[in-house]
């Protein structure tokens, strides 16, 4: 049975991962590649418009701009940016650094397009915006297509209980017991009860802590990877060096080409990269759904939120590659888990005794607000299957907090199996969605307009 289960599990993947790269590449084309041309001005509107002007408002009834993103943000990065890269490194080499970036460059155009579509047919009630993949796939592709929105509704309503709720709490349970020592049990009592309290206010209760905790875990994670690079800038050549060699089966060693290498790299980084960014999944469209303003304004942020995740996954990765931790006889099988290879890699580069500790901390900070952003995200899908409701809300949100206990006492490996073919269930069904409205996503995209329009100059005064 378990057998069966791992064949199950690497066909969805492989199949997953290639599914989510195709799509990518048809979608930047046929937005003319709108997220790499206008990279740097998306930034500006999205990360400089933050800095500059704060907040960006409050929202009444639904998340503002900058709070979805910053809960998507919280959503996508968690175990799957230091355990789950830790993981591709060991797996498939330093060259499934370079199909994350791959897949990155992609989902940043992936994730744009199912954005500005949730915000584009999201229903409004009572001032109240819901939305998602299964409001594109029923409004916009028509009546036909809502058995496609009933799959992926079920499939986000029970990948929510793995990807963002069994694996990320079973993380925060091992950094407290590596830390703190505090036993399993406890922790996923008080996790729980952390939790429920943070959703009695519901998606703008998330997105309130989430404005105020994610920058700040983000740039804590990112400042000791930099402090990293920082102690040891000779290792960046050699780390950009074994990426790119790996990437493409090229041994160093030997200067041969490896098939197996490839293919190890391509399945790996793919697989960890769509874990972590979450580009084509459809959890960035549940959560902008909820939010008000235009659609454009939504997808933008989108970008930025790939962008964001795969810095912090090039850290991870960095670390991993430039450590040698990976090159530890007996593998990943030599640790307890990835959280404590990625620890022990730190612990590796930073010249404190204590450079693990940045891992565990980060690491119980990204799980949390992955388990706040994705309990948003199914609630979207059972509110739609429930056909709305507070009752329905409410019975959710307490069967979400209270699977956090079994997830902080369950195997680590086992719970990473069933995430990878939850995904599956909301990948493939949204990604056939996301091909079939691209041409309605090409022209809001390519309406934007002002992205290609020069400022005109001032005239100097004679």
């Amino acid at each position: 049975m378990q057998q069966s289960f791992s064949y199950l599990r690497e066909i969805l993947t492989t199949l997953t991962g290639a599914a989510i790269l195709a799509a990518g590449a048809v979608l930047a084309v046929r937005t003319r590649a709108f997220h790499l041309r206008h990279l740097g001005e998306i930034l500006r509107r999205t990360l400089g418009a933050a800095v500059r002007q704060g907040r960006g408002g409050k929202g009444r009834k639904n998340l503002t701009a900058f709070q979805a993103a910053c809960a998507a943000v919280g959503g996508t990065v968690g175990t799957g940016n230091i355990a789950g890269v830790t993981a591709a490194v060991f797996l498939g080499g330093p060259g499934a650094v370079f199909w994350m970036w791959v897949s990155a460059l992609l989902g940043m155009g992936t994730k744009l397009t199912e954005i500005v579509l949730a915000v584009r047919y999201r229903s409004v009630r009572d001032g109240k915006s819901s939305g998602g993949p299964m409001y594109y796939m029923e409004k916009g592709l028509g009546r036909a297509f809502r058995p496609l929105a009933w799959i992926y509704a079920a499939g986000g309503g029970l990948a929510c209980f793995g990807i963002g709720n069994l694996v990320q709490s079973n993380e925060v349970a091992g950094a407290a017991e590596a830390l703190l020592h505090v036993p399993r049990p406890l922790t996923a009592g008080l996790l729980a009860l952390i939790v429920g309290t943070v959703l009695l206010g519901g998606a703008k209760g998330v997105g309130a802590l989430a404005e105020k905790l994610v920058p700040v875990m983000a740039a804590f994670y990112l400042l000791c990877g930099g402090a990293a690079m920082l102690f040891h800038p000779r290792l960046l050549p050699l780390f950009a060096g074994k990426v790119l060699t790996g990437a493409f089966g090229w041994q160093a060693a030997g200067g041969g080409f490896c098939g197996a290498a490839l293919a190890a790299a391509l399945r790996q980084g793919l697989t960890r990269g769509v874990f972590s960014n979450e580009a084509g999944l459809g959890s960035g469209a549940l959560i902008h759904g909820s939010a008000g303003g235009e659609p454009m304004e939504q997808g933008l942020w989108g970008v930025f939120e790939v962008f964001a995740d795969t810095l912090v996954c090039t850290v991870t990765a960095f670390v991993a590659v430039s450590s040698g931790v990976a090159d530890t006889p007996g593998g990943l099988g030599a640790f307890a888990s990835p959280g404590d290879a990625a620890a022990a890699a730190f612990d590796a580069l930073l010249p404190l005794p204590a450079g693990g500790t940045v891992v565990r901390i980060s690491a119980a900070l990204f799980a949390f607000t992955s388990i706040l952003g994705w309990c948003v995200c199914g609630e979207a899908c059972w509110l739609w299957l429930g056909k709305g409701g507070r009752k329905t809300a409410a019975v959710y949100r307490l069967v979400f907090t209270l699977a956090l206990i079994p997830g902080a006492l369950g195997g680590a490996a086992r719970l990473w199996a069933l995430s990878d073919v939850l995904n599956a269930l909301m990948a493939l069904p949204n990604l056939l969605a996301l091909l079939l409205l691209s041409g309605q996503a090409a022209a809001i995209v390519q309406s934007a307009g002002t992205f290609d329009a020069k400022p005109a100059r001032k005239r100097r005064n004679l």
